[in-house]
């Protein structure tokens, strides 16, 4: 597994998705209560945690948390759950057990068995593990910072609604950046490794699926 450093800020992979078809199916979850903010959420659990990854990982603490990280209206629907089954696999790379493991959210909701989100899960040659749906209101923005180094886990979006003033900006250490916009239906690998921002500047909402993979093949796929 390679790690940030060895990996682009973002690579657009040569998957495309049905749109419609993901909305539908989301209309199946029963619970649509934000993952990040609910009691016992896997936001709840590592929110938290962050500026901690930042002091670990040597990048610095940034001043952007003071008041959230996510302003204007931003939540995210999980997919997927807590699976205690995933808690005693031996993973490659170990994290603390005192820290919450994304890894171990790789139940899919009942409700989607057999769904076309399960079948965009399995399309990815790396196994699949947490997925959520990530809306972000008009006005949204989320600060800059980082998640867990990506030979962790690396993760894809798939934009399902969107607008022409929504973006993301990567930097790394050195202060290089690049920002982009992904068009709808499209999949976008996200350096999560390195300090990272989303806007949403239009007038509508903004819909990604989430998708975490624990392993890099997808990025190799041509």
């Amino acid at each position: 597994m390679k790690r940030r450093e060895e990996l682009p800020f973002f690579k657009k992979l040569p998957y495309k998705f049905d749109v419609e078809r993901i909305l539908q199916d989301f209309n199946f979850v029963k619970d649509k209560n934000d993952d990040l903010t609910i009691e016992g959420g896997y936001g709840d659990k590592v929110g938290s945690k962050a500026p901690a990854l930042e002091y670990a990982f040597g990048i610095g603490k940034y001043t952007e948390y003071v008041g959230g990280i996510a302003t204007g209206g931003y939540t995210q629907v999980g997919m997927t759950q807590f699976n205690p089954d995933a808690v005693d696999r031996d993973y490659d790379i170990k994290i603390s057990k005192k820290r919450p493991d994304e890894r171990h959210y790789n139940a899919l909701r009942p409700e989607l068995e057999g769904s076309y989100i399960q079948e965009v899960m399995n399309t990815f040659v790396g196994e699949a593990t947490r997925t959520r749906m990530a809306i972000m209101k008009p006005g949204g923005v989320i600060k800059p910072h980082i998640d867990y180094n990506t030979d962790y886990s690396v993760r894809y979006h798939i934009p399902l609604k969107t607008n022409d003033q929504c973006g993301f900006k990567n930097t790394d250490k050195q202060g290089n950046s690049e920002e982009i916009h992904m068009g709808l239906g499209e999949c976008w690998f996200l350096n999560q490794g390195f300090k990272h921002s989303a806007w949403n500047n239009g007038d509508t909402e903004r819909w990604h699926l989430i998708v975490s993979v624990l392993t890099q093949e997808d990025l190799d796929v041509s």
